[in-house]
């Protein structure tokens, strides 16, 4: 038989492990939406192929795949990887030509938009005046419930949630309350994409508009975070969170220059260590650029979104979803978020991990990069950096749970 080339590997998805009909099966999520033709729902396929897929590394070819799986009850054939290597092309599931050229045509056709389109149904239904007034007073109203908080001093970083204005409206409302009365110069906006991303930090270049205004871009922060992500910038187009933090500071904050940052997950491998992951070039390298594009600390507001937890009953997780699943959901995220209020970055990491789920792994590194560059603030002399939790929501839907946070690292005196 001669020698076949190499498969090419498989590119960086968020996995998800379910179940139909009783059999195991994986989701494939792309968040660059390409895979199978940028449908909506993401690729599933039978644990078996996908187990196949997995070795696809760019350097082994169908035979080799097959050897190394000769011990399986039912090993496959070398034509069957060949067929699974074919279908997975097929749907753009590889780092090949047909992948590449599809994401350079959805590039070409991204860059030629003046802004980035909006995608959220609460923002959708925005289509003219009257709806328009109503998405004002909708967003004016959450943060009016908090109007009389009283103003926080010396605040550095906020925590923020990621969901729907409908789950998580009243942490919202909590954050820019505070927001609003710091008047920062400039905002960096940290939000988790929950899909391995590299690098992990993938900057908007498109204007981030609403129907109620687009926030300043922050030239100058974008142009000192010296990342040029290329098609990686399409995971913008399907990510709604910073949306939905766009109209805050649209209305809110519309002096405040904004940098919007997609942070990815790292790679399956890093979190089953379980452990901090400080010094891994990925994180290190992420905060070098961070380092650079916030600039002055003392005028630059860090805002990290972050979904704290989510318990679907489709997937296979730690926690089953059931009437208590909040109950037990609850002391884990206490854990986290106790570590994440004293500023212990790697604390947080290890906390959090201690729910063993690749979904709360994938939500990790926006805060703990948020967390990391608070560790090198100096506070004023007499003064700690202390977090102080703004709020705390679990919303459970149909078939899932989610829960979110609020929090304020703020200077605190020290002998209050």
């Amino acid at each position: 038989m001669p020698h076949r080339a190499a498969i090419p590997a498989l590119r960086r998805l968020r996995i998800q492990g379910l179940r139909h009909d009783g059999e195991p099966v994986v989701a494939l999520h792309d968040p660059l939406g390409l895979a199978d033709a940028g449908a909506e729902w993401p690729v599933v396929v039978p644990a078996r192929v996908f187990e196949i897929a997995r070795r696809f590394d760019g350097e082994s070819a169908p035979e080799e795949i097959a050897l190394a799986l000769r011990a399986w009850p039912s090993p496959p054939t070398t034509e069957e990887v060949a067929r699974v290597a074919g279908g997975f092309s097929d749907k753009l599931l590889l780092d090949d030509p047909r992948f590449r050229a599809a994401a350079a045509l959805a590039l070409e056709r991204w860059n030629a938009q003046p802004a980035r389109p909006w995608r959220d149904p609460l923002v959708l239904a925005a289509t003219d005046a009257d709806s328009r007034f109503g998405l004002r007073m909708r967003v004016a109203g959450l943060v009016a419930d908090d109007w009389d908080m009283p103003a926080p001093r010396g605040v550095h970083a906020l925590f923020a949630p990621g969901g729907s204005l409908e789950r998580a409206g009243r942490l919202y409302g909590r954050v820019y309350a505070a927001a609003r009365q710091i008047h920062p110069e400039r905002l960096v906006l940290l939000s988790s994409a929950g899909a391995p991303l590299d690098p992990l930090l993938v900057p908007l270049t498109r204007t981030l508009a609403t129907p109620l205004g687009a926030p300043l871009s922050d030239a100058e922060g974008l142009d000192r975070l010296r990342i040029d992500a290329g098609v990686l910038e399409l995971a913008h187009a399907r990510h709604l969170a910073l949306e939905r933090h766009a109209l805050f500071l649209a209305l809110l904050l519309p002096r405040t220059r904004v940098l919007p940052l997609l942070v990815g997950a790292l790679p399956a491998r890093l979190p089953d260590a379980q452990d901090a992951p400080r010094g891994l070039p990925e994180i290190e390298r992420a905060l070098d650029a961070l380092r650079a594009a916030v600039g002055d600390p003392a005028r630059t507001l860090v805002i990290a979104s972050f979904e704290l937890a989510h318990v679907d009953a489709r997937t296979e997780q730690p926690l089953a979803f059931n009437a208590r699943t909040g109950s037990a959901l609850r002391p884990f995220d206490q854990q986290a978020m106790d570590r994440a209020l004293e500023v212990d970055a790697d604390a947080f990491w290890r906390a959090g991990m201690a729910l063993d789920d690749a979904w709360r792994a994938g939500q990790l590194v926006a805060p703990y990069l948020a967390l990391r560059l608070l560790e090198e603030r100096t506070p004023a002399p007499g003064s700690t950096l202390v977090g102080e939790t703004l709020g705390y929501v679990q919303s459970q839907g149909s078939d899932d749970l989610s829960s979110w946070v609020a929090a304020a690292f703020l200077e605190r005196q020290s002998d209050a």
